[in-house]
């Protein structure tokens, strides 16, 4: 190395007051702008004051507006006095861009960011608090954009969330679900949106869509509408984030969890108190083939449903807790009364009166059942007393097909002969779609569709025939 009265010719030695202004200056100053005090007997400064610039001398304050960003130095350090070709440059978001973007660097003047193949940038690449790197291209005169933040973290942002809450209010018998920032509080805004992952339109294509919210967000359901909600009964309403067909997002919610690999299609709310049906998702505006995003959940007891007036008992953000959805429904009697008679070679409807469970996955009305799309696991019992060769199934109504043929039976004419049937097996279903147990006896049997027990000393309180167990798969 060079020693410091020599000039960079190797061969001019320094006079005095250059040699003052190098050790008395230049190199105090680089101390100094480093970010040290200057010690007289510390011999390391210079290299400490080098390794600093090293590790950050190319991060920047951005104090510019969406889409314009401005960057200066951070305290006393020094910034470049030239745009050079691959000078690296650093900084945290502001605010998030809304397009094509511009960026002026220590006052060096204003640059476009592209994209690698020179496109203008898209909305949302630029989040705020997200920390970018940049890339001078001497060559085309503008900066390239590198590695953000959110980039580095795909797993997370392709099905996450971040900075996001929910409110619940009333009003007028109407409910107001609102978008918040994480302290379920505040609206989104510029400075601090709310931010999620969602699946590409194009369901062949693996890669997803970073998003976000940077202003208020909300869905009123009317009064009127019940969601599928029974007068007095727990129920459980899912909140999601769609997108609206130009790269937005908003609000959308119905009793039926949906999975997010699929493009749904919403109903409008309406306004008018009319959206409820258990298994649909609705929206402030009809949204058709649109990604989705769970963001949360609402348990909800409203004293009559369609008039919304009780807060929730839980507001929960984030992924359900795994926790498997069943549900029971079954033909119950008073002790005593038996199923019903039989005659030969017919089919019979069997009697379903009763629901329990998870009630969010199915409706029972007038002995049918109804679920909402998805895959279900099916199991029915269905007793049969002296009717000879029998079997059960499930039956499709909706599609007039019967989708389970259940195991046959022969519990004998003769003697004191019950036998339980069984339906089992697993159904998809595209659709809303409605269901019977049906019952195929070939005898006459007065108790043919069920005896009861009623006998002496028996606890019972009532008589279970038909019993049907329903598990959504998730």
């Amino acid at each position: 190395m060079q020693v410091y009265p020599v000039k960079v010719d190797g061969v001019s030695s320094l006079g005095g007051d250059e040699y003052n202004d190098l050790a008395g200056g230049e190199l105090n100053n680089f101390v100094q702008e480093s970010g040290q005090t200057l010690s007289a007997g510390n011999p390391s400064q210079l290299g400490i004051g080098a390794a600093n610039y090293a590790a950050h001398g190319d991060f920047f304050t951005d104090s510019g507006s969406p889409d314009t960003y401005i960057l200066a130095t951070q305290a006393s350090k020094k910034g470049p006095n030239a745009y050079i070709d691959g000078m690296r440059t650093r900084f945290e978001v502001g605010n998030t861009n809304t397009g094509a973007s511009t960026v002026n660097v220590a006052s060096l003047g204003v640059k476009d960011i592209k994209q690698a193949d020179g496109s203008d940038l898209t909305a949302n690449q630029l989040s705020v608090g997200d920390f970018v790197t940049i890339f001078f291209d001497s060559s085309s005169n503008f900066f390239v954009l590198g590695e953000t933040s959110a980039s580095r973290n795909p797993q997370f942002l392709a099905n996450g969330l971040e900075n996001a809450g929910l409110g619940v209010s009333f009003g007028s018998g109407a409910m107001t679900i609102a978008l918040k920032q994480k302290n379920g509080t505040a609206d989104p805004t510029g400075a601090s949106p709310v931010k999620l992952g969602m699946r590409d339109t194009d369901q062949t294509n693996g890669g997803f869509n970073y998003r976000t919210k940077a202003v208020a967000a909300s869905l009123v359901i009317s009064s009127g509408s019940t969601l599928g909600l029974t007068s007095a009964v727990e129920s459980k309403i899912y909140v999601y984030a769609i997108e609206d067909g130009s790269g937005g997002i908003e609000l959308a919610a119905s009793q039926r969890l949906v999975s997010e690999d699929e493009l749904i299609t919403t109903v409008a709310e309406g306004g008018a108190g009319a959206a409820d049906d258990k298994f649909t998702i609705y929206s402030t505006t009809l949204r058709a083939g649109v990604p989705i995003q769970l963001i949360g959940y609402i348990i909800s007891t409203q004293t009559t449903a369609g008039t919304w007036a009780q807060t929730p008992t839980t507001i929960w953000i984030g992924r359900e807790p795994y926790r498997q959805k069943i549900v029971y429904i079954k033909d119950l009697k008073t002790s005593g009364t038996n199923a019903g008679a039989t005659t030969a070679n017919t089919v019979h409807i069997r009697d379903l009166n009763d629901i329990t469970g998870d009630i969010s996955i199915a409706n029972l009305v007038s002995d049918q059942f109804i679920l909402g799309p998805g895959d279900y696991d099916i199991e029915a019992h269905v007793p049969s007393y002296l009717t000879n060769r029998s079997q059960a199934f499930l039956f499709d109504i909706t599609g007039a097909a019967y989708l389970i043929d259940g195991i046959a039976g022969f519990p004998g004419a003769g003697g004191s002969n019950m036998m339980n049937l069984m339906v089992i097996g697993k159904i998809s279903l595209a659709i809303t779609t409605t269901f019977e147990i049906r019952h195929w006896t070939t005898s006459i049997s007065a108790q043919g569709l069920g005896l009861g027990a009623n006998g002496t000393n028996n606890p019972q309180t009532g008589e279970v025939y038909t019993t049907v167990k329903i598990t959504k798969l998730l």
